[in-house]
């Protein structure tokens, strides 16, 4: 059992040590080209439109609409960026439960990558939106004193993104491994379903994140003035006090509790680590299992804030 496929080195080029890493981050890559190629071949400007066609608007027009809740922005310039990141992301995932594939976002490298492609697009569509100038005035708000916050506060998020879905695709390949492992005749396809399902929700929570750090650069150039009736203003603003305020709470339990958790695993694996030095790989790969687990659920108290403030049904019941 490995915990990267960066472990596995095929073959090489000279100084240069071809990884699963790299062959199957091509494979992802001519998945999606196919794909793509066959999903728009048959496209129609005018009708009659056929059922492919209708079904692919569809689903375009629903992640038009889940852009726009979590920016609050025009969506289209955003969803070349943001698709691209999901698919990859989704692709690599869900193709890891076919035998012998190697999810490229389970190396660091690739999911540091994933991050980095975040880190630049932010002042990329800032700059788009406010100009050079406009861009990096918004690290001196409300003051200049933040300047070096806001910089930390980029890098720190760009790590966060790389650990966090490297560390989640990694522990949960771990631990289809050692299910499957303890017992093969049982757990197998109930594994491949939570396989699946994880690997669908990590992509979305990559690609919710990436929007709303990007949407972050550019909001000052999507400010408008206040509109309709001080009765509807008040019941709006009362809506984003009670849903900031749940999802400040929701978060920062969900936070507490995941660091006080992953806190305690990782005293007690040292522990037993010293005492038991022989099984120290076990109690590793055990530990990383569990951590996964403490994060996972303090990313989906984070989720449960995102909703409450991006996509809150009653945004729409009082806007």
């Amino acid at each position: 059992m490995t915990l990267s496929p960066d472990e596995l080195v095929y073959f090489t080029v000279g100084p240069f040590a071809v990884t699963a890493t790299l062959v199957f981050t091509w494979v992802v890559m001519a998945v999606l080209v196919v794909s793509s190629a066959l999903v728009t071949r048959g496209l129609r400007v005018e009708p009659p439109l056929g059922r492919g066609q209708l079904l692919f608007e569809a689903l375009i027009a629903f992640v038009l609409d889940q852009i726009r809740e979590v920016t609050r922005q025009e969506p289209r310039r955003y969803l070349p960026f943001a698709a691209t990141l999901f698919l990859f992301i989704l692709v690599s995932n869900v193709l890891d439960v076919v035998p012998g594939f190697h999810a490229p976002t389970g190396s660091l490298t690739t999911t540091a990558a994933l991050a980095l492609a975040v880190f630049f697009a932010v002042p990329a569509f800032g700059i788009a939106r406010l100009g050079l100038l406009g861009y990096l005035r918004t690290y001196l708000e409300p003051t200049p004193l933040m300047l070096p916050f806001t910089v930390l506060g980029e890098l720190t998020r760009t790590l966060a993104l790389a650990m966090r879905l490297f560390g989640n695709v990694m522990s949960s390949g771990i631990l289809v491994a050692i299910l499957l492992a303890v017992a093969p005749f049982v757990f197998p396809a109930l594994m491949q379903a939570f396989g699946l399902f994880f690997g669908v929700l990590h992509a979305y929570i990559f690609t919710i994140l990436a929007l709303v750090y990007i949407a972050s650069g550019t909001a000052q150039a999507e400010k408008r003035a206040p509109q309709g009736t001080e009765e509807g203003m008040s019941e709006t603003a009362l809506v984003a006090i009670v849903s900031i305020f749940t999802a400040g709470i929701t978060t920062a339990i969900g936070s507490a509790a995941a660091a006080i958790g992953e806190g305690r695993a990782a005293a007690q694996a040292l522990q037993s680590i010293a005492q038991q030095p022989d099984e120290a790989n076990t109690i590793s790969r055990t530990m990383f299992i569990g951590l996964a687990m403490v994060e996972t659920s303090g990313i989906y108290c984070f989720v449960i804030g995102l909703i409450l403030i991006f996509a809150n049904p009653f945004w729409g019941a009082f806007s």
